[in-house]
């Protein structure tokens, strides 16, 4: 069984479960915990339901489609080169329990979201697709990992849609690594374009059968993907790279984590200058405890947030950090309350004065699980209400946001897992 160097110790923790190698693992235990396979109102496969208008100024339930009504389907990112035309294109449906996961993507026309063909490495082997950008109508890709059917080794997983179709592209793996995920993509251009994430490896100086993970970066020339050199805190600690975004092909920003027994778990922020990969300086709140960007955006290159949160002195608090074009400072962020959990998973900006961040909050455990939306108005962040769809049928909310873009400042969508893979969210605001 692989191991990972934050999983030495006994018993289980929660702590240690939400930082490990993707904090969506949190996720996966609480749906496995609380909700059932099925959606609390469940749709065909391939139905399209038409956009009822929404009040402006608020975020809405948008009809979605599943790929069976029995079938486990979630999405975890979306991009929108236009209002009418974005991309649920990171994802993966299960049609039975023990079968091979596979990818699920949908398409927004202006009216409706549909259901498109999406590619696989193999019906054998499970795919999953975690995040998703465009740079045109004609222009997208998405990223993740595919594993090796029974084998359970994870290799990187890149597809790319050309105005026609979804087709596996082939990517690099570490040849030191085991484990190989890609979790974020940024594109500045078609012939420029950047993939982070991790793989794992095992050191000398630890037990047999743990493994560290380290930074993986690919970058995409117009021609092919290729590794990058990228830094790391330590060969003795996990880094993991979660979110990326490129205002230029010489300015990028790359967020996630660096974590071990003996330091915690801390911010870890990269960049490229246009020549390399490399560390930059960041500040973490609970520097004895753990803290976790998982999305950055960026404005202009003196512009930039990231999301996340950390380990607060009663719950687990939203963290949100500013770039100003010299440093990376905490900005107070917004909470629902002192004692529920917040996790901001993916942030995204229209302007400098509209900012949002999307993911979830819930209280104690074994609780509802709740959708979370900040709004960054240009002086502070502050929890946007955000809908819910009907309990599930254990009488329970366990709705995850984990995907935000905005096409413009009057158009923004949210996507999530189940059950809240029923639906999507939209925001219609008043023009200014």
């Amino acid at each position: 069984m692989k191991e990972s160097l934050d999983s030495q110790s006994g018993g289980f923790n929660t702590r240690l479960l939400v930082v490990s190698v993707l904090a969506r693992l949190l996720f996966f235990w609480l749906w496995s915990a609380l909700g059932p396979r099925v959606c609390a109102v469940t749709r065909g496969a391939a139905t399209t339901t038409a956009l009822a208008p929404a009040a402006a100024g608020s975020w809405s339930i948008v009809p979605s489609p599943n790929t069976g009504p029995m079938d486990y389907n979630t999405l975890f990112g979306v991009a929108c080169p236009s209002a009418s035309d974005c991309w649920a294109a990171v994802g993966y449906y299960d049609a039975a329990a023990g079968s091979h996961s596979q990818t699920l993507i949908e398409h927004w026309d202006g009216s409706s979201w549909t259901i498109v063909n999406s590619a696989n490495t193999s019906s054998a082997e499970s795919n999953f697709l975690l995040a998703v950008t465009c740079t045109s109508a004609t222009d997208c890709w998405a990223v993740g990992h595919h594993d090796s059917g029974d084998v359970a080794i994870f290799n990187t997983l890149i597809e790319h849609y050309d105005g026609m179709s979804w087709s596996v592209v082939n990517s690099p793996n570490s040849t030191d690594g085991q484990d190989n995920e890609l979790q974020g993509i940024s594109c500045t251009s078609s012939a420029d374009c950047w993939a982070i994430g991790y793989y794992s490896i095992g050191n000398p100086a630890l037990p047999t059968g743990v493994l560290v993970y380290q930074t993986l970066i690919e970058h995409w020339d117009g021609t092919s993907w290729t590794l990058v050199t990228s830094p790391n805190s330590s060969p003795m600690e996990n880094n993991n790279l979660h979110g990326v975004y490129c205002s230029s092909t010489i300015d990028c920003w790359a967020v996630g984590y660096s974590s071990s027994k003996v330091n915690g778990t801390l911010t870890l922020i990269e960049h490229y200058d246009g020549a390399s990969w490399s560390i930059v300086s960041s500040p973490n709140p609970s520097p004895t405890n753990y803290n976790v960007p998982l999305g950055v955006t960026c404005v202009s290159a003196t512009d930039c947030w990231l999301a996340g949160y950390y380990s607060g002195s009663t719950a687990e608090e939203s963290l949100t950090e500013h770039y100003d074009g010299t440093s990376w400072n905490v900005v107070n962020a917004a909470n629902t309350d002192s004692n529920q959990s917040n996790f901001p998973f993916a942030i995204t900006c229209a302007s400098a004065a509209n900012c949002w961040a999307a993911g979830y909050y819930y209280g104690p455990i074994g609780g509802d699980v709740l959708t979370l939306i900040d709004q960054y108005d240009g002086t502070s962040w502050s929890v946007v209400s955000s809908p819910n769809p009907s309990p599930n049928n254990a009488g329970q909310y366990v709705d995850f946001l984990f995907g935000v873009t905005c096409a413009s400042s009057t158009d923004c969508w949210a996507i999530a897992g189940p059950p809240a893979a029923c639906r999507r969210e939209v925001l219609l605001l008043a023009t200014p």
